[in-house]
């Protein structure tokens, strides 16, 4: 492909993602495109965030979709937040791609901040488990579990299971 077709491919897609973020409803406080531009308003932990859709009035409530941070009492809770902080401060613009509602009501999404996969880079960066259904995330995964990286520092447990023997933080 020439630069001149790939500017062209890129400018198509960029005008997609644009016409996609039109669709959201001015009064909803849920997605409606699949594909939707945002602005961060908070991040909660490691892997749920608040994002005030484009041309929204309330921020949504948005679930990393294919990983599982650290719960905020767990070991790499913090930490784990606190890089998630770092890549999405608050007013930063990231795209959001809808996927599903998961049982706590949240928007399930995958995220993008500056064409990176969010998830992609918690999980490569030790911040975040891949989740096991999330075959293209577990080869990040072991790069991240072979170079000791964030919380495969040390022995650490998977989320799910510390939810499991523990509970949650908040008791939620």
């Amino acid at each position: 492909m020439t630069a001149q077709g790939g500017r062209i491919m890129q400018s198509w897609w960029v005008a997609a993602l644009i016409c996609c973020s039109v669709h959201v409803g001015a009064n909803e406080s849920r997605l409606r495109a699949p594909w939707v531009w945002g602005q961060v308003q908070h991040v909660t932990d490691g892997d749920t965030i608040w994002v005030m859709p484009q041309g929204g009035r309330e921020p949504v409530k948005l679930r990393l979709q294919g990983m599982d941070a650290p719960e905020m009492c767990q070991f790499w809770g913090p930490q784990s937040r606190a890089a998630l902080m770092g890549l999405l401060p608050n007013g930063h613009w990231v795209m959001v791609h809808r996927q599903a509602t998961d049982v706590y009501g949240r928007e399930v999404a995958e995220v993008y901040a500056g064409g990176v996969n969010v998830a992609a880079w918690m999980i490569l960066n030790g911040h975040a488990w891949a989740d096991e259904r999330q075959v293209r995330w577990l080869a990040l995964q072991r790069q991240a579990q072979w170079a000791h990286r964030g919380l495969f520092s040390a022995p650490a447990i998977r989320p799910q299971d510390f939810r499991r023997w523990r509970g949650s933080c908040h008791g939620a």
